[in-house]
């Protein structure tokens, strides 16, 4: 059995050419996207204001963990996989670490 690490990457963008809808695509190592985070959407007068940045990363952290706990029961029980050797391997996902930058922390 080995431990599987898991790189996610999350940044802001256009979901649409035209450029009228944004979101954060979850990324994992390797360029896979797993999923898309909503973006709150503001108006002038809640930019800055502390508790509409707070729903912000409600919104942020409520849907990252949505996508996360698809993984969360295999992190102890472990999982086995089929390796492109052939060989069935157990492994045991984790997410080693997020790469965001600080507006989607």
């Amino acid at each position: 059995a080995s431990p599987f690490f898991i790189i996610l990457y999350a940044d802001k963008t256009r979901l649409s050419l035209f450029g009228t809808e944004k979101g954060y695509p979850i990324l994992a190592r390797g360029g896979c996207l797993i999923g898309w985070l909503p973006i709150a959407q503001e108006d002038a007068g809640n930019t800055g204001k502390k508790d509409f940045m707070n729903a912000k990363r409600t919104v942020w952290h409520t849907a990252f963990y949505e996508i996360v706990k698809s993984i969360e029961q295999y992190t102890e029980s472990g999982t086995t996989v089929i390796c492109g050797d052939k060989i069935e391997r157990q492994i045991f996902p984790r997410v080693l670490f997020l790469s965001a930058n600080y507006e989607e922390q």
